[in-house]
């Protein structure tokens, strides 16, 4: 049988045996001649790229053979040897005839099983590894551009309330509006959390939206304590409230969805018992 076609079932190997079978199924691969087949087992795994001589390996820029390789590289070593190991007791296994065939399935049903656990388990590790990266980088470019602007609508504020300075020009505010909008518009989708849509209306019609330079030229509102200067004061603490949610729920997804149902349990009420 060919190797290649043992390869798929042979990876859940690797986990299926003790120290004392891996030290036995190490000096079977280095002993009978198999260091050739041990290398070939690991380039067909994907657990090292061919070297540029027969029968090695490549690592960190230079070839070895297994047996170098089983000392600088253990762990995939082992996986490639049990590979070997149970290609040799299939083989051997069909050399027998038809009356083997229960031995062969005997050694090819666990490998049949562990290789699919271990494919799933790649796939949905993976999977899961880069929605997390992806969303601890969209999470610190919505974190640094909401910084900016609500520094940026600090300083603005902070002239727009004063009534013995000019009226203030709109400068950085809606450059760095846009640049929020825009890392904001590209939060991954679904979040199931209504902190997008927030954040989106106080940046457009909100009162730290596009017209926030605007306006500013009555001395009954060049006021801390005016409504629209209020109103500017209570956006800039919902924005921010609505990037942590943000954030919140996409580098932990699972506490959220956690959160959302025992706000949902809470939230429903029970039904009465009916009275008679």
């Amino acid at each position: 049988m060919s190797l290649a076609l043992l390869v798929a079932f042979a990876l859940s190997a690797c986990s299926s045996g003790n120290d004392d079978q891996k030290s036995a199924e190490a000096l079977a691969c280095l002993s009978y001649g198999d260091e050739g087949r041990v290398a070939d087992a690991a380039v067909l795994a994907g657990l090292a790229s061919p070297g540029t001589s027969p029968g090695t390996v490549r690592v960190g820029g230079r070839d070895e053979s297994p047996r170098v390789w089983r000392s600088s590289n253990p762990t995939p070593f082992a996986s490639a040897c049990a590979i070997v190991v149970s290609a040799n007791k299939l083989d051997a296994g069909s050399s027998e005839g038809a009356s083997s065939g229960g031995s062969i399935w005997t050694v090819l049903w666990p490998l049949v099983a562990g290789a699919a656990l271990t494919l799933v388990t790649t796939f949905a590790t993976t999977g899961w590894s880069q929605r997390m990266a992806e969303a601890r980088r969209h999470s610190a470019a919505l974190r640094a551009a909401a910084a900016d602007y609500a520094a940026e609508v600090d300083l603005f504020m902070a002239a727009a309330t004063n009534p013995d300075q000019p009226e203030p020009a709109e400068g950085e505010l809606g450059a760095r509006r846009r640049k929020l909008r825009q890392v904001l518009d590209e939060t991954p989708r679904p979040l199931r959390i209504d902190a997008p849509a927030t954040a989106g209306r106080l940046l457009g019609d909100g009162p730290i939206g596009r017209d926030l330079a605007s306006g500013w030229s009555g001395r009954e509102v060049r006021s801390r304590t005016s409504p629209r200067a209020t109103a500017v004061d209570a956006a800039v603490t919902q924005l921010r409230s609505a990037v942590v949610a943000i954030t919140t729920a996409q580098e932990r997804p699972l506490r959220a969805a956690a959160r959302r149902l025992l706000t949902t349990t809470r939230a429903t009420p029970r039904p009465r018992k009916a009275t008679i």
